[in-house]
């Protein structure tokens, strides 16, 4: 139902503020490291300057798929099922990208970022749970097709998909 489609997905919100607090450790992390033969913050090398874009994206993008979401979609199961699966997907490889981006000091429960590691994990595990809910989409996705709701005539009928890829 759509309600319980709403619940899950605010759900994933407060999953969405244990990414954010994970990005703030990273850069936080990224600023006060100063290895002594670098003798610079790691905030300033390319990699750590890429990597900080790559999880902004990644958080940022979640949160805006979630609200974005529960604002025009509220009525529609459908569409609050893929947020949650777009945005819990998001959430965990930001935080995933930023412990592996630091390493071992990032499993440090002294920097915080291992404990949001953790919880970040049960994302997606809460009812109904992803496989669930991919199961879902792929039925409807089925069915829209079956019953004739999709527009078919933005695909030709003998344009083979192999031949587009």
């Amino acid at each position: 139902s759509p309600l319980s489609a709403a619940m899950t997905l605010a759900l994933t919100a407060i999953y969405l503020g244990a990414a954010e607090a994970a990005q703030e450790a990273f850069i936080r992390f990224a600023h006060e490291r100063v290895p002594a033969n670098l003798g610079r913050p790691i905030a300033q090398t390319e990699r750590f300057v890429e990597l900080s874009g790559e999880i902004d994206l990644l958080v940022a993008g979640a949160r805006q798929i979630i609200f974005g979401a529960l604002a025009n979609h509220i009525g529609d199961a459908e569409h609050l099922i893929r947020a949650r699966l777009l945005a819990g997907r998001q959430i965990r490889d930001a935080v995933q990208l930023a412990v592996r981006g630091i390493g071992n000091p990032g499993l440090n429960a002294d920097l915080g970022l291992e404990r949001h590691f953790r919880d970040i994990q049960s994302v997606l595990v809460h009812a109904p749970q992803e496989d669930t809910s991919v199961a879902i989409l792929g039925r409807a996705a089925f069915e829209k097709w079956k019953t004739g709701e999709n527009d078919r005539s933005a695909h030709p009928a003998g344009l083979s998909i192999l031949k587009t890829a």
